[in-house]
């Protein structure tokens, strides 16, 4: 119809970057409207290793460091929660 639609932003977590990695990495994800963020990496059998977001924010794309210096060489899972959704990735730390 040639008439621009507004983007449509959708809440979505992205694969981390550098992956695998050895100290630190950057987690990507983009909001579609403001809510309650929970961040959290944890290991294979789901104990948390840490909570990097807490909080209420707004519509955005964020960019997230993660420190894993202190964890051994493995594979760990990180979550995104909202009151509407969860996604988990896969990340990789190198020794």
């Amino acid at each position: 119809t040639g008439v621009d639609q507004p983007l449509q932003r959708s809440t979505s977590l992205s694969q981390n970057y550098p992956n695998p990695f050895t100290g630190s990495t950057s987690i990507p994800f983009t909001l579609a409207q403001t809510d309650h963020v929970r961040l959290t990496v944890t290991d294979l059998s789901g104990n948390l290793l840490e909570t990097l977001v807490n909080q209420s924010m707004v519509p955005g794309d964020y960019r997230v460091q993660f420190q894993a210096s202190d964890l051994p060489a493995g594979v760990y899972l990180y979550h995104l929660r909202t009151t509407r959704q969860m996604e988990t990735k896969k990340l990789v730390i190198l020794n």
